[in-house]
């Protein structure tokens, strides 16, 4: 899968610092999504009932518009996975074309990580920088009855905090990570 953009993705609460060669930080544009598996709006297994269907981006408690870099906001997630073959995201993110070197840094303020359900976790919790090659397409609000967000795999890489296992329950792992040869959004077998 030949891609003519990377999106470069924040997932946490972050404070970033982006630089592009030849392209201009404040010429980008910002916006926020929320996709994949386990995002949707009836996600509650391991969320607080109140928040069942929370995936946002916000500034200042306002839900983030597409513009320039905000210089602090908020991602709260209640759904979604990292897990070993797609995602269920939400990103504050920009694009950049392939042949285009960047630097990206953020500042990143973890306020919590997990269930909150006091269920344990499965490693499929995380928080960090990312980028991707492609994006899934935005979960439906509202959501028909009976419908499950469609997973969204790609190559990628990251460096994130990530819940632990289960038997290790609180504490969290700090890593980078890759992933490569994936040629279809549901992912590509052997990867």
């Amino acid at each position: 899968m030949k891609k003519h953009t990377l999106a470069l993705c924040l997932a946490a609460i972050l404070a970033p610092a982006a630089h592009a060669a030849e392209i201009k930080v404040e010429d980008l544009t910002w916006k926020a999504i929320t996709f994949g598996q386990s995002t949707d709006m009836n996600f509650g297994s391991t969320i607080l009932p109140e928040k069942v269907g929370v995936n946002q981006v916000t500034v200042n408690g306002e839900a983030v518009a597409a513009g320039k870099l905000a210089s602090t906001f908020t991602i709260e997630s209640r759904g979604g996975k990292l897990a070993n073959s797609h995602e269920g995201l939400t990103f504050y993110y920009t694009e950049l074309p392939t042949d285009v070197n960047f630097t990206l840094s953020a500042d990143v303020v973890l306020e919590q990580l997990g269930p909150e359900t006091g269920a344990t976790p499965n490693r499929q919790e995380g928080a960090g920088l990312m980028v991707r090659d492609i994006l899934g397409a935005e979960r439906l609000v509202p959501q028909p009855e009976g419908h499950e967000e469609f997973p969204s795999a790609s190559n990628m890489v990251m460096n994130l905090m990530r819940s632990h296992t289960r038997a290790n329950d609180g504490m969290t792992n700090i890593n980078a990570s890759f992933r490569e040869g994936v040629y279809q959004p549901w992912g590509t077998p052997g990867n």
